[in-house]
């Protein structure tokens, strides 16, 4: 919650259903709150889709040597006639 006159948030911990913890955040320090949270998940996006772009790869991969291997059995049936 807010509170203008104190020019403070009050922020709460939570973990599951039951607060833990509150504290107030003075308000000019919540624009560096936000901005590091901005910061971290920026990070967490970059990093996902670092991972996606792996995993693509890697399922292109498997993809293609599934194709790869079709081919051959595909040959040696065919030779096998």
């Amino acid at each position: 919650t807010w509170h203008s006159v104190e020019r403070t948030a009050v922020l709460s911990m939570w973990h599951g259903d039951t607060c833990t913890a509150t504290f107030q955040l003075p308000s000019e320090d919540a624009a560096r709150l936000i901005a590091h949270l901005a910061d971290g998940l920026a990070e967490l996006a970059t990093d996902a889709s670092v991972v996606q772009s792996r995993d693509a790869r890697r399922e292109s991969r498997i993809a293609s040597a599934g194709r790869r291997l079709r081919e051959s059995v595909r040959g040696l049936t065919r030779r096998a006639r």
